[in-house]
Formats: structure tokens, C-alpha cells, sequence
């Protein structure tokens, strides 16, 4: 959507950066207004000659404007959040039924991606590991149970506009529906070590048929 920003493949994707635009705004609008104040400050009350420095007390007229820049920046947080709650609502709390459900487990320094048996348990017949690629078809809602075996990790997927902590000794669900084909990239958004840069992995997008036959190359290897 905005030219700063990775791709975006995710169905939520637009939401955040409207989000993301919308604070941009704010804060740009505000960082001109305050800079020019600045600007004209400096000229108008710069040293002259034959004219002294004046003291103004803490009050009066400058409580008053203390007063209303504390209730605008109170209301301007309000309304990113008034803005966000239905996002975090989306993405964060009403998490779909997935059409793909997976098992990601974060460990220093590497992403696992547990494929289930066909029958959906982790230790029948079928199931699978998956180091560093995370294959999922196109236009399905990918649902992730997201697990560490050490330390905080963070997940995270830009082109999906997804992030979310992995915390040791929690299961934590999250999810995507990636619109289209391609490789993207998986980082750690978390420090958690000496490896950390290197936590990395691929968000491989395929269609239905594709990701079925890669599916099913996995639970039947051959020789």
C-alpha cells in the first residue's frame, strides 16, 4: 500500500497500514508544526540590542497551555487506540478456524514447523518437521500454535503483517491468509542471543496443488 513498507500479502494487511499511515500523519503534522514554531522563535525572539531577556513564571497563560497541549495529546492517543481496537480485535482475539493448522516452535536460533499426521495429531503416521520453510497454500487461513523450547522469541512475517512474542511455557495462537504466491521472509523481531540475526526463515506461498504435492513429497519420502 505505502511505498516504506514491505509487500503486503496479508487479508489484514490494509488495516495496519492504514494504521500505520494514520500515526505517520499525526506524527508528521506535528513534527512540521513544532519545528516551524521553532524556526520562527529563534528569528523573533533572537538578541537584539537595547532589549533584555525576560523571566515568565511557570503560570497564567503557560499552565493554561500546558494544560490544553496534555489534553490534545491525550486525545490523539485515544483515538489510535479507538482506531486499533478493531484490528486487535481481527488479528489478535477473533482467530479463525484454520484451514491449515501448524505447530511453529522457536528455538535458538532456528524455526520448526510441525505438520500434522492427516488425521491432525503430531505423532501419527504422516507428521512431519519442516526446518526453516514454512510451506502454506494460497488464500487459506493459516492458523499457528506458536511454542518456544528456551527463550522469548518473536515471530514474525512483515509481508503478513504478523508479529507475535513466543513465550517459554505458553502456547500462543495466531494467524494470516497470505493473497499471493511467492517466498517472504520469517524473522526473529526479538533479541535472544548471540545468534539472533541468523533466526531466520522463508514463508513459502503456493497454490492448492502445489503445496499438495509438496505435502504429500514430505509424509511419503521417497527412498
Amino acid at each position: 500500500m505505502f511505498g516504506s513498507l514491505p509487500v503486503d500479502i496479508s487479508t489484514f494487511g490494509g488495516k495496519i497500514d492504514g494504521l500505520i499511515f494514520y500515526i505517520y500523519a499525526l506524527t508528521g503534522f506535528f513534527f512540521v508544526v513544532i519545528l516551524g514554531y521553532m524556526a520562527f522563535a529563534m528569528v523573533k525572539f533572537r538578541k537584539k540590542d537595547g532589549v533584555k531577556a525576560r523571566y515568565f513564571a511557570g503560570e497564567g497563560r503557560a499552565v493554561f497551555w500546558i494544560l490544553v497541549l496534555s489534553v490534545l495529546i491525550l486525545a490523539l492517543d485515544l483515538s489510535i487506540d479507538y482506531k486499533s481496537a478493531p484490528i486487535w480485535e481481527l488479528i489478535k482475539m477473533d482467530i479463525p478456524a484454520g484451514d491449515v493448522n501448524l505447530r511453529v516452535e522457536a528455538k535458538q536460533f532456528e524455526w520448526n514447523f510441525h505438520y500434522p499426521a492427516p488425521d491432525g495429531s503430531y505423532d501419527g503416521p504422516g507428521n512431519f518437521v519442516s526446518l526453516r520453510e514454512l510451506h502454506v497454500p494460497v488464500n487459506k487461513k493459516i492458523r499457528l500454535l506458536l511454542v518456544s523450547a528456551d527463550v522469548i522469541h518473536s515471530f514474525f512475517i512483515p509481508s503478513c503483517r504478523l508479529k507475535q512474542d513466543v513465550m517459554p511455557g505458553r502456547q500462543i495462537p495466531a494467524w494470516f491468509e497470505a493473497t499471493q504466491t511467492g517466498t517472504y521472509d520469517i524473522l526473529c523481531a526479538e533479541i535472544c542471543g548471540f545468534g539472533h540475526t541468523r533466526m531466520t526463515a522463508n514463508l513459502v506461498v503456493q497454490d492448492q496443488k502445489d503445496y499438495d504435492d509438496w505435502l504429500a513429497a514430505q509424509r511419503n519420502p521417497k527412498p
